[in-house]
C-alpha cells in the first residue's frame, strides 16, 4: 500500500496530478491512496495520520512553501519520495539538499511528468522486490531501497544501509544477486557503488548520503558523476 499526498494551490494543477496519479498506480498495479491538499497546513496537520511514502509538492503553496514544508517532513523521516511540481524553475537548486527525488516543471508537464513516473515505477520495484544476500551470519533479504552502497574491501564485499553495515559472503560484486552498475547505482570510487536515491549532496572530494555518512568520490569519475547525478534528478 503506497500513500500519496498531493499539495497544489490551483485546483486544476491538482485535478490534473491527482488522475496522473491515480493512472499510475494502476498501470503499476499498486494499491495506493491518494490525499490532495490546497495548503501546507492541512497537509502538515495530517501527515502522522497516513504516513505518506510520496510527496508532490509546488514550491510555493499561496502562502505556504513546499520546500520548508519538506524540510519539515525530512526531519523525522529520511524515507519519503518529494516531487516537485512548479513554475519556480528559479529555485530549483534548492531542493537537492532534500534528497529529492525529482523536479517537473509545470510548463512542461504532460512531457516530463510521465518520464518522472517511469523513473517512479523503477524506485517503487526497489521498495518491493526482495533478494536473498549470503551473509556471514546467515542469508537475510533486502530491497536495492535499503542499499546506500556496497564496498569491496580486502576481498570482501558490504552493503551499506541506514541502520547498519551488512558483511556478505561474496568476494566480488559481481557476486551479488542484482545487477550493480544501473540508471540508480554507480560507481564513484574503485570498490564503492552508490545508490543515488540517498544521495544528500555532492561535495568536492566526498559524497554525502542522507544518513549523513560520508562516501570519497574519485577524482577522475567527479565531473561525471556530478553530471549523472544532475541528469538523474531531472529524468
Amino acid at each position: 500500500m503506497i500513500n500519496i499526498a498531493i499539495c497544489e494551490d490551483d485546483i486544476v494543477f491538482r485535478k490534473l496530478i491527482y488522475n496522473e496519479m491515480n493512472r499510475f498506480l494502476n498501470a503499476i498495479g499498486i494499491d495506493g491512496q491518494i490525499k490532495s491538499y490546497s495548503n501546507g497546513q492541512d497537509l502538515l496537520q495530517q501527515k502522522n495520520i497516513y504516513n505518506f511514502d510520496i510527496y508532490l509538492f509546488d514550491i510555493e503553496i499561496g502562502e505556504d512553501d513546499g520546500i520548508d514544508m519538506a524540510k519539515q517532513i525530512r526531519i523525522n523521516d529520511n524515507n519519503a519520495i518529494f516531487i516537485f511540481i512548479t513554475n519556480k524553475n528559479e529555485r530549483v537548486y534548492e531542493v537537492f539538499n532534500l534528497d529529492t527525488f525529482g523536479f517537473v516543471r509545470k510548463s512542461n508537464l504532460k512531457k516530463e511528468l510521465p518520464v518522472l513516473m517511469s523513473r517512479l515505477k523503477e524506485k517503487l520495484s526497489g521498495y518491493i522486490n526482495k533478494y536473498q544476500i549470503k551473509c556471514e551470519n546467515g542469508n537475510r533479504y533486502i530491497t536495492l531501497n535499503e542499499i546506500y552502497y556496497i564496498e569491496r574491501v580486502s576481498g570482501n564485499i558490504y552493503i551499506h544501509t541506514k541502520e547498519e553495515n551488512i558483511t556478505t559472503r561474496y568476494r566480488y560484486m559481481t557476486e551479488l544477486p542484482f545487477e550493480i552498475i544501473n540508471d540508480v547505482m554507480k560507481e564513484v570510487y574503485r570498490g564503492i557503488v552508490v545508490n543515488f536515491n540517498h544521495i544528500s549532496h555532492i561535495n568536492n572530494n566526498d559524497i554525502i548520503m542522507t544518513n549523513g555518512e560520508k562516501v570519497p568520490i574519485s577524482r577522475r569519475k567527479k565531473t561525471k558523476i556530478k553530471d549523472d547525478y544532475r541528469e538523474f534528478m531531472f529524468r
